[in-house]
């Protein structure tokens, strides 16, 4: 069964370049789609331009929120949490089981 998750997080250090690609390369390489919002603006994180545009322009001490669709979303969130490990801090979960008849707007 597929699940959104998400997560806020906040930023205390600026996110290395090696790090927001090992993100992408996850997005790509998995089933998941995963999400990153702030202040109005979305970034897919299987469009790498988008991602790092993304990130460079998030400040830190910032909040931003990490969305991640697909089955078992909690297992991506933790290889994310592990490469993100020194830059953020507080994470917040809220979790929604997804059905194949039901669609969700974000």
């Amino acid at each position: 069964m597929n699940e959104i998750s998400s997560y806020q997080i906040y930023l205390n250090n600026k996110i290395p370049t090696k790090d927001i690609i090992k993100i992408h390369q996850l997005a790509v390489e998995s089933s998941y789609s995963i999400y990153l919002y702030r202040d109005r603006a979305i970034a897919d994180a299987r469009n790498l331009p988008k991602l790092i545009s993304f990130f460079f322009l998030s400040s830190k001490k910032k909040n931003i929120k990490l969305i991640i669709d697909g089955e078992d979303a909690k297992n991506c969130y933790e290889e994310i949490k592990q490469i993100l490990d020194n830059h953020i801090e507080a994470q917040l979960r809220a979790e929604h089981k997804v059905y194949n008849n039901q669609s969700i707007v974000v």
